[in-house]
């Protein structure tokens, strides 16, 4: 990937591009690309260039990013497993090898599995 993006070291799919005005991140995994950035302009030039070169389509802001919810909030944004974690709660309930628990921490559930 060309355009002043440097390819990250560590993981070859991820490309990183920091200017004075911003940073814009790219992550490619399967066939979905996550653009992150702090500059709205940097990120919406991006998907015009990446729409040019190839058949893409724009899904909007992602909610859910390998297993983990991601939720804006007035000041920043929450990163948030509890979507996987029920998600593995409610397969593995459904065993017949696992004991089920319900607890209570607060005024949150919480789910305990047992091996039998």
């Amino acid at each position: 990937m060309s355009n002043k993006f440097k390819t990250n070291e560590i993981d070859t799919f991820i490309y990183v591009k920091n200017t004075d005005k911003g940073y814009t991140i790219i992550y490619l995994h399967v066939n979905d690309i996550l653009i992150i950035g702090n500059n709205d302009h940097m990120i919406k030039s991006i998907k015009i260039i990446l729409t040019k070169k190839s058949d893409m389509k724009d899904l909007g802001v992602a909610n859910v990013i390998l297993g983990i919810k991601l939720s804006k909030i007035f000041d920043g944004s929450i990163l948030s497993q509890s979507h996987y974690f029920e998600k593995i709660f409610d397969k593995f309930s459904k065993c017949d090898n696992f004991i089920v628990k319900k607890l209570r921490l607060g005024n949150r559930p919480i789910r305990i599995f047992l091996d039998n």
